[in-house]
């Protein structure tokens, strides 16, 4: 497969993730989990700076630090606190590609990876609640990129 085809491929797929991921992001209820992320991330914008935050049995920061920038622009709000798990997501499909192109050097798979990653139940689910779960395979895939170089 030539380097313009995959990479046209992809650009569909990432659309296509994109479509998925925005569809219907409201309708999920807003519960427990989402609602202290969001308190944590009100609390970062408030000056409290910190690698961990001890609520709701324990949060690391990446994702309520990566939500601080949507929170400054769209307030405190449901797709404010959504919108980072759809970006996290995309970043996770589009490293797909690069993984599974590198793993088994061919565009084709790689291709074959990132329509699967954008297309299975978990990430497209992940990616509509706002939890902090979603930065786990867009950390990990560089690591295992590591592992394969």
């Amino acid at each position: 497969m030539s380097r313009n085809r995959s990479l046209f491929l992809l650009v569909i797929i990432l659309l296509a993730a994109f479509f998925l991921y925005q569809y219907k992001l409201l309708d999920f209820p807003y519960y427990g989990d989402e609602v202290d992320g969001g308190d944590i991330t009100a609390k970062i914008l408030q000056g409290q700076i910190a690698p961990f935050f001890p609520e709701g049995d324990g949060h690391e920061a990446l994702y309520n630090y990566s939500m601080a920038p949507f929170f400054v622009v769209l307030g405190e709000s449901e797709i404010a606190s959504r919108w980072p798990s759809v970006a996290w997501t995309m970043v996770t499909v589009a490293l797909m590609y690069v993984y599974g192109q590198r793993l088994f050097k061919s565009r084709r798979v790689g291709v074959l990876s990132a329509g699967l990653m954008a297309s299975l139940f978990w990430p497209a689910l992940y990616a509509h609640l706002s939890l902090r779960v979603v930065t786990l395979s867009a950390l990990m895939i560089p690591a295992l990129l590591g592992l394969v170089a």
